[in-house]
């Protein structure tokens, strides 16, 4: 009975398997008591879908940079999510629960913390299917029922919001797959455990236990030159019982992946953009004040001057962030960018400060 229990729970924890989405938020309960089970709804979904949305910025930017992002309404949240899923609803006069899942829009949503200035990461790891090694003297074990890290990693709950880790059952395919290519050290030929459990990578969690230092290393197949180099640490376990610290070493591996995914993932904003600029001017003192005035937008990081032609000078403008912030910045003195017609090219004007224009990256 045990084995099948255990078997189940390997089951639930690896259903699904889809291509990880970044902009996908998913399980999130909701419930409201209003009224009416109508109003109740209304306002249910509305909160879900901020807490979704605090969710994503979770995954999107590190804990320092998630104090950047600022509090948006909910009609603001509801202008960057795309859709939104309902499961589990129940009702009753005045009360309704469910579970949502929300996905937001990608460009919208990156758009918000470029304008921000919230650096933020690009693409979401792919899933996981992990592997768990436990190495004491001699014996390796994998997938055993004895195997300490193999019952952990079966009974944890995948709430990291970032990272999506499948868990083998155990059962016979894997036991004699996952050995032969433990033996062989094999690279290669886990694809049937990646199709079977819907993932794309396998993640290597290995514990070599000698007396009460036990040395955590994780690595993956493919391997991921960029974002993912092997990882080692040591935990000191004085008990010589590695169940209780293994929740640690977990996070503590996790921890590590996520940073360094991050490093290779995450959206540059430390690096201005440049925007280059066609200014018609009549005269050499014209320009002078034309750069004046520019050098006085706080978002403009330089000007930088490339050419002067008869009546004309090709400058290029550097700024952070996204063209609507640079449009806005403009504006706020007086010019605004145009395109020429036919060229491909943009013209710097003045313009009077209550002109609307719209800037098109």
């Amino acid at each position: 009975m045990k084995k099948f229990i255990f078997l189940l729970y390997g089951m639930m924890l690896c259903a699904g398997g889809a291509k990880a989405d970044l902009y996908q938020v998913s399980g999130i309960p909701v419930a409201a008591e209003l009224s009416s089970a109508n109003e109740a709804r209304e306002v249910a979904l509305a909160n879900g879908q901020t807490e979704a949305f605090w969710q994503l910025m979770r995954k999107m930017t590190t804990p320092s940079e998630l104090q950047k992002v600022p509090v948006l309404s909910q009609d603001e949240v509801v202008n960057l999510v795309q859709n939104v899923s309902v499961s589990n609803e129940k009702t009753t006069d005045t009360k309704y629960m469910a579970t949502i899942s929300v996905r937001f829009k990608p460009k919208e949503t990156q758009d918000f913390l470029t304008q921000n200035q919230v650096p933020f990461l690009i693409q979401a790891p792919p899933p996981y299917v992990v592997i768990p090694v436990f190495k004491k003297g001699e014996k390796v074990e994998l997938l055993e029922e004895d195997n300490p890290v193999f019952i952990f990693l079966k009974q944890m709950e995948n709430n990291n919001p970032l990272f999506e880790v499948n868990v083998p059952t155990g059962d016979g395919e894997d036991v004699v797959l996952v050995q032969e290519l433990w033996d062989v050290g094999a690279e290669e030929g886990w694809e049937p455990l990646l199709k079977k459990y819907g993932a794309e990578r396998v993640f290597f969690f290995a514990l070599e236990q000698l007396g009460p230092s036990v040395t955590v290393r994780t690595w993956t197949i493919p391997a991921d030159k960029e974002a993912l180099e092997r990882q080692e640490f040591q935990v000191i376990v004085p008990s010589g019982d590695v169940a209780p610290d293994l929740p640690r070493m977990w996070r503590k591996s996790l921890a590590q992946i996520e940073t360094a995914w991050r490093r290779a993932r995450t959206n540059d904003l430390t690096t201005p953009s440049m925007f280059w600029v066609s200014v018609p001017i009549e005269t050499i003192q014209e320009w002078q004040s034309i750069y004046t005035d520019l050098l006085k937008s706080g978002f403009l990081n330089g000007v930088e001057v490339r050419a002067f032609r008869p009546r004309q000078v090709l400058a290029a403008l550097r700024y952070k962030g996204a063209g609507e912030q640079l449009d806005a910045a403009l504006r706020s003195i007086g010019m605004r960018v145009r395109p020429l017609p036919g060229s491909g090219a943009w013209e710097l004007v003045r313009v009077p400060v209550e002109t609307e224009g719209v800037f098109v990256e």
